[in-house]
């Protein structure tokens, strides 16, 4: 066999199994993202999104402490404590 042979059959060979490595690396995402799909999954992340966006005595008194008033799960003077950084940097 040739030099030029060798490499190519060598080189056939490798693509062949990276081609392999790359459609098992794709099951095995689709299947992590299938688990949001079940409902014991959805349920739980939707438990989790209703704790963080609902009324939170935690994160109140967190924004409290830091002397920012909050008036029915809404911090006052909310555009006066806003950052914008296209503003603050002149861009």
């Amino acid at each position: 066999m040739s030099v030029l042979a060798t490499i190519r059959h060598r080189l056939g060979w490798k693509l062949g199994v990276s081609y392999l490595i790359v459609i098992a690396v794709a099951v095995l995402v689709m299947a992590s993202a299938a688990q949001f799909h079940t409902t014991e999954a959805l349920n739980h992340h939707m438990a989790t999104m209703q704790a963080l966006a609902g009324n939170n005595p935690a994160m109140q008194a967190s924004l409290e402490a830091e002397g920012i008033k909050v008036e029915n799960d809404q911090v006052v003077d909310f555009k006066k404590l806003f950052w914008d950084p296209s503003v603050e940097l002149s861009l």
